[in-house]
């Protein structure tokens, strides 16, 4: 194993190129254990089981970048389950997946585009549950601006060719 997530065969010393990227988008790769008997592990654990001190005992592994699949030493932090679930865009992120549409929207006071509602909330001094609040119609305004989804924007004007 080395700090940039390359796995060596013991006998061999070759570096292992089956790495796969699972479903969830982490870096896997399946060794034999023993007897012959498969396992697969998450290069990043193995990264940071054998890399990373972990004198807290805390129970995850956090990718700072937020590339599932960039094991690298440098790359990876320990931390609690809290901390890695609201790391980063990672809540902006699961929304945006779960969303029919684009995620951006505007203020119509200012005219400035947002992806990201905390980040907008926090710039313009607004709560963040009043402005999602606005976006899904359920409130006019918030700190007195009017929010909307971009998409629904473009939708309403009609293009001149």
């Amino acid at each position: 194993m080395s700090t940039l997530g390359h796995v060596r065969n013991r006998k061999t010393g070759h570096v292992l190129i089956n790495q796969r990227r699972r479903q969830n988008g982490y870096a896997s790769i399946c060794l034999q254990i023993g007897n012959g008997k498969q396992v697969t592990f998450y290069v990043h654990i193995l990264v940071a089981d054998a890399f990373l001190p972990n004198p807290q005992g805390l129970p995850e592994v956090n990718h700072k970048n937020q590339d599932k699949m960039d094991p690298r030493l440098s790359n990876l932090e320990r931390c609690n389950r809290r901390y890695n679930m609201t790391y980063g865009d990672i809540v902006d992120r699961i929304i945006a997946a779960q969303m029919d549409h684009s995620p951006e929207f505007i203020c119509l006071e200012t005219g400035m585009i947002y992806r990201n509602q905390s980040q907008a909330a926090r710039e313009l001094g607004i709560k963040s549950s009043n402005l999602n609040l606005v976006l899904n119609g359920k409130r006019k305004t918030t700190g007195g601006l009017h929010f909307a989804w971009l998409y629904q924007i473009t939708e309403k004007l009609s293009f001149v060719s």
